[in-house]
């Protein structure tokens, strides 16, 4: 509720701001204080652009997109500092026709890098264009070339006189027509891109809002070509009006989840179910989970050097990390009820009369925790290289710094921490039973691929069996998926995973959008085949044979 009242403040202290300016121009227009409402006016935009820019840099994920967004911002903010300059210090009337010229950086350039934006959407966090779309800088510079040269030829504003530079006096050229089928064919792709890239149903039905400023825009550009009184006195600044409806179409985007955004993160934290929280070094909270309970200040100093009991079946641990503490409550009832077991069997074995019945018991007891020896090394071998890169995490997670950072280092973490834990389970069931059921399987790869959900990752799996599959089968399966996943993790964005059954063959395919060249996965399964196509997608495909004795794959 804070976070959206904060909003909602921002959204209308925005909005009185830009009235605030409408009503300066209009003032300034009547010749009322004209320096000091010119002033004003521009420097209303001039802020709210600057701290539009500072917002980006804090929200934007991928780096791209980011850059470009900020170019978009300098190029709007050079703007309108150079036509503040044109107004009120520009006395001479060639150079003042000039910078009016100018305006057109701007208009040219600005769809430009929309375009290069769309480009951008639904690619990894550090994904690059390919050079060849840098070419589009040619026609931009030249059509900018066209507008600056128009005293020259007139190909983009014909003047009727040339005694004087008027904006009543001159006509639109075919130059000028040529620049707007310019900016409007990049905008119209700057669309598609948002819609064809957008793969999440609920979020197809946002674009509408980033196109609607969009829109506004071409009436806006329509109105004023044609010269109406009203749009030339209240909305007559044309290059302050394309940036706002610029700046509206991006923030829609990013609201929408067009546009990735590190927001609402701490909202995850309170919702989940574990017991946490996290301090400042004051030890002052400054998030929690819905279930976690804050101790007095001493436990909390306490629990800053060893384990705290809360009470009987209770641990309060910590950790410190940049800025900070994490403190979580660690439930020992299990560990309790054990100790106290042993404990009464202990006081049992004091009678001579239970010795022997206490010591066959101690014998069939140690023979379980053997067998179970045996099943937690056979657990190690499996998981032994996932866990190591676990521990190779936390240490990364120990040292880092930048909060950004650490929320991604996070992410990888709870994912190799799925396939650990679902590993694990299918280690323990093979113990019981030598086949792995299909269902056993599915709930291995969908509670995994939640996990690398929160890496940023989109990813899909549709497991279409019906017989059970041999330990071994289900163990390469499950391993291929994983060591695709952690080969590529640092720059993975899609993962698609189908896994089918035939008469004659058992088969995986796995479709991965990434930069890391997965051809290594050869050398683990020497049965992969793997294929990039010209977009740089990834296919891995799997067959294994199956036995022509029956319905089981083996």
């Amino acid at each position: 509720m804070k976070k959206r009242n904060r909003r909602l403040m921002i959204f209308i202290g925005v909005i009185l701001l830009i009235l605030l300016a409408v009503f300066s121009r209009y003032m300034a227009k009547i010749k009322i204080h004209h320096l000091f409402f010119n002033i004003l006016r521009s420097g209303i935009y001039i802020f709210l652009i600057a701290s539009w820019a500072v917002s980006l840099r804090n929200r934007v994920i991928q780096i791209n997109i980011q850059k470009y967004l900020l170019i978009i911002s300098f190029v709007m903010l050079f703007s309108l500092l150079y036509r503040t300059i044109k107004y009120l210090f520009v006395i001479d009337l060639t150079l003042n026709r000039i910078m009016w010229y100018l305006y057109y950086f701007p208009m040219i350039f600005m769809p430009l890098y929309a375009f290069y934006i769309g480009l951008s959407l639904g690619n990894g966090e550090n994904y690059q264009l390919n050079k060849g779309v840098y070419l589009l800088y040619i026609p931009a510079c030249l059509l900018l070339f066209l507008v600056l040269t128009n005293d020259y030829h007139n190909l983009v504003f014909y003047f009727a006189s040339e005694q004087a530079y008027l904006d009543d006096v001159y006509t639109y050229n075919w130059g000028y027509y040529l620049i707007l089928g310019y900016i409007i064919i990049l905008t119209f792709f700057f669309v598609v891109l948002l819609a064809g890239k957008c793969r999440i149903e609920s979020r197809k039905k946002m674009i509408i809002l980033p196109i609607i400023p969009l829109f506004l825009a071409l009436i806006y550009a329509l109105l004023y070509c044609s010269r109406l009184n009203w749009v030339r006195l209240w909305f007559g600044d044309m290059n302050v009006v394309f940036c706002l409806l610029i700046m509206l179409t991006i923030e829609c985007c990013i609201q929408c989840g067009l546009i990735q955004s590190n927001v609402d993160y701490d909202d995850l934290f309170k919702i989940c179910s574990i017991k946490a929280f996290i301090t400042d070094n004051d030890l002052q909270v400054q998030n929690m989970s819905r279930l976690a309970v804050i101790p007095n200040h001493t436990v909390l100093e306490k629990a800053q050097n060893q384990p705290y009991y809360l009470d009987e079946n209770t641990l309060l641990k910590s950790h410190s990390i940049s800025g900070g503490y994490v403190y979580w409550q660690e439930d020992i009832t299990e560990v309790v009820r054990q100790f106290q077991q042993l404990r009464q069997t202990q006081s049992e074995l004091i009678d001579i009369g239970d010795l022997l019945a206490a010591e066959n018991e101690q014998k069939a007891r140690m023979l379980k925790i053997t067998e179970e020896k045996h099943l937690y090394d056979l657990v190690e071998k499996q998981i032994s290289s996932p866990l190591e890169q676990l521990h190779n995490y936390f240490s990364q997670l120990k040292d880092c710094d930048d909060l950004k950072q650490a929320k991604s280092i996070l992410s990888k973490i709870v994912f190799i921490g799925a396939y650990i834990k679902r590993k694990s389970n299918l280690v323990f069931v093979s113990a019981q039973k030598n086949k792995i059921e299909p269902l056993e399987l599915k709930l291995c790869f969908n509670e995994t691929l939640s996990g690398l959900e929160l890496c940023g990752v989109q990813c899909y799996a549709n497991i279409n069996l019906h017989n059970p599959l041999s330990i071994e089968y289900a163990f390469t399966l499950y391993d291929l998926f994983e060591f695709t996943a952690e080969t590529c993790l640092d720059d993975l964005d899609l993962l698609l995973i189908y896994i089918g059954e035939n008469k004659n063959f058992l088969e995986m395919k796995v479709s991965v959008s990434c930069v890391t060249d997965l051809s290594v996965l050869k050398k683990q399964f020497s049965n992969l085949t793997v294929y990039q196509d010209e977009d740089r997608l990834y296919y891995l495909s799997l067959k294994l044979k199956r036995e022509a004795n029956g319905d089981e794959f083996n």
